[in-house]
């Protein structure tokens, strides 16, 4: 149950953590046993169930357990421990009432209250959504984010203005959106992005002009032109029906990919980062050892984007109609495609290099492959979700790992 504010809460932990009761000495004394008058009420709970179990039809319980009483002396929180003599129960309502203890000491101290920033003990900036009557703060975001009040750390205040606050704010808000689980596709998540929707099929001809543009190109630019103005091409590229095509999304004030290509489907919306380079550069260097220069360019442009991501992924994921970029549950680890050079510049031992790099999630590919998966596509007659000349969320072995 939730508590209203961290004094209910404290109350609670207060209430629970309180000494044997009259009605735990009168059933003590019918039981034949002596229950201290400083007995936490748990401990005496479990004294009694051990003395009545027969009565009670209980199971018999486990003598004590080796990892008791080390856990005890961690907890305890004078210079004499309890000596646990009972049963394994005994041990384990001594340890529950210490944890109490300690979790009442820690909220009365931290103080927590709704909108608070805090900082787990792994390093994690977490906003707090509620507090459970047993201590347990909770986090935005969701899918059971929390943590015990003596394994938290305040940051800022819920009303702290300060430009600390605001960046242990920022950083909150990035981890309880990349948290949250994916939600279902909406009307209004759709129309926030129906500018950048692409419904119709690309021809045959649009792949024949895109050849004779990357054949005739001496950088990028030309070819990033006509696939601005034929975006159902990159559409080919992925595996849904219902897609979007963004180019030139500008993140923050330092990077702009080439294009985002998006598409959904049962299980949400898919993006992936297009990074083009030009179709003369070579994609490895002359010995084969390493990237060429533009590739690595490509590479790490896509890089940088997922880092921006990992700061402003909260920002990324709001709509477009309420300031955010519209780039609805993208992830800071989305799937990149980097194009560069042609097949006949390429030489067999090059390969390892790819295999290397797509452990990453960022593929790289000649424009020969692009052109290759978009002739497929257009002649694939299937369904769109096995089309097997589409980008695959996990890569798979195929002919198309051939560049």
């Amino acid at each position: 149950m939730k508590a209203n504010n961290w004094k209910q809460a404290e109350r609670h932990l207060r209430e629970a953590t309180k000494s044997v009761t009259e009605k735990q000495k009168q059933v003590a004394a019918v039981a034949g046993i002596t229950i201290g008058e400083r007995t936490p009420r748990i401990v005496a709970a479990a004294k009694l169930r051990a003395a009545l179990t027969d009565e009670l039809h209980l199971a018999e319980d486990r003598p004590v357990q080796e990892h008791a009483q080390p856990v005890i002396e961690r907890l305890w929180p004078g210079k004499t421990t309890p000596a646990i003599a009972g049963s394994d129960g005994e041990a384990d309502a001594w340890i529950e009432h210490l944890f109490l203890l300690k979790r009442r000491a820690a909220i009365s101290k931290l103080q927590p209250e709704p909108g608070d920033i805090v900082v787990t003990q792994n390093g994690s900036h977490a906003e707090i959504s509620s507090i459970g009557l047993n201590g347990r703060l909770y986090f935005t975001g969701g899918n059971g984010r929390g943590s015990w009040p003596d394994n938290v750390t305040i940051m800022a205040r819920s009303g702290d203005e300060s430009r600390s606050a605001k960046e242990a704010r920022r950083k909150a808000g990035n981890e309880a959106s990349l948290s949250s689980r994916a939600v279902e596709w909406t009307y209004a998540r759709d129309q926030d992005l129906r500018d950048f929707r692409v419904m119709n099929k690309p021809a045959k001809s649009d792949l024949l002009g895109l050849e004779e543009v990357i054949e005739a190109s001496q950088d990028e630019r030309p070819i990033q032109k006509f696939l601005q103005e034929h975006p159902a091409l990159l559409t080919l590229l992925v595996q849904g029906t219902d897609c979007f095509v963004i180019p030139q999304k500008r993140l923050g004030s330092e990077y702009v990919p080439d294009f985002v290509v998006a598409f959904v489907d049962s299980a949400g919306i898919h993006w992936h980062l297009v990074e083009l380079e030009s179709p003369r550069a070579p994609m490895f260097t002359k010995d084969g050892t390493a990237f060429g220069k533009e590739c690595r360019k490509g590479i790490n442009q896509i890089a940088d984007w997922r880092e921006w991501l990992d700061g402003n992924v909260a920002y990324a994921r709001k709509p477009l109609s309420d300031h955010g970029l519209g780039l609805f549950d993208i992830r800071n680890d989305a799937p990149g495609v980097v194009l560069v050079g042609r097949r006949s510049t390429l030489s067999n031992k090059s390969e390892s290099l790819r295999n290397h790099q797509r452990t990453s999630g960022i593929m790289v590919h000649t424009y020969d492959w692009l052109i290759e998966s978009l002739r497929g596509s257009i002649e694939f007659t299937g369904p769109a979700p096995g089309n097997p000349f589409a980008i695959k969320q996990k890569e798979k072995k195929s002919w198309l790992d051939q560049i």
